[in-house]
């Protein structure tokens, strides 16, 4: 069985046909999907081309429908993650458990989420973005990725704001007469539950 094949055993028999016509092949039962997949694996063609023609969401069908890991936004991924790790795995979708999650594709996927970068390899941005979009995937769990942004935003703000709070009360320390509490002394006041050293104590579940 060729790499490809499981991928286009996964295609619809319409998808298929797409690319059959545009290949100009010639198949005697244009109605069986096992005669069209048998055409189109016996051709050279860029499949990956083809993909990158799909939508976000069939993508991720396709990558879940191949026991593979269905999470980042972009495309490229997405294709990678099929062209690099679809063939001979498409039975891998019956033997996982339905509540196996995220943290499991990951780790079935390999590299149990490290950063695999050969000897004398560059590290691209490309590549490191790629890597952080599958590691906030993995921490999101089951919140929704267009979701995910008011959680992480929030997040930043508070971070941020309660850096800036401790740096002004380092310089505050430091004036004679001044109260580093009294809110008249900051720009923006980060009452003591809401800074970031308190938040990092009380913090549950990770």
């Amino acid at each position: 069985m060729s790499q490809i094949r499981p991928i286009l055993e996964a295609l619809a028999r319409d998808e298929l046909l797409d690319i059959t016509d545009s290949l100009e092949l010639s198949v005697p039962d244009r109605r069986r999907k096992a005669l069209l997949v048998e055409a189109i694996e016996g051709v050279r063609f860029d499949l990956r081309e083809v993909l990158l023609g799909f939508s976000r969401d069939r993508l991720k069908e396709l990558c879940r429908m191949l026991g593979l890991d269905d999470s980042g936004r972009e495309k490229a991924v997405l294709v990678e993650r099929l062209m690099g790790e679809g063939g001979g795995q498409a039975a891998a979708v019956d033997e996982a458990p339905p509540s196996s999650g995220r943290r499991e594709r990951a780790r079935a996927n390999g590299n149990g989420g490290q950063m695999e970068i050969a000897f004398g390899e560059t590290l691209t941005t490309e590549k490191l973005e790629r890597h952080l979009w599958s590691a906030a995937d993995i921490l999101r769990g089951s919140i929704d990725s267009a979701d995910y942004k008011n959680y992480i935003f929030g997040l930043l703000f508070l971070k941020r704001l309660s850096d800036r709070f401790e740096e002004e009360t380092e310089a505050l320390r430091n004036v004679p007469g001044a109260d580093p509490e009294d809110p008249d002394e900051h720009d923006f006041f980060v009452p003591k539950k809401a800074r970031w050293r308190e938040i990092q104590k009380t913090a549950t579940g990770f």
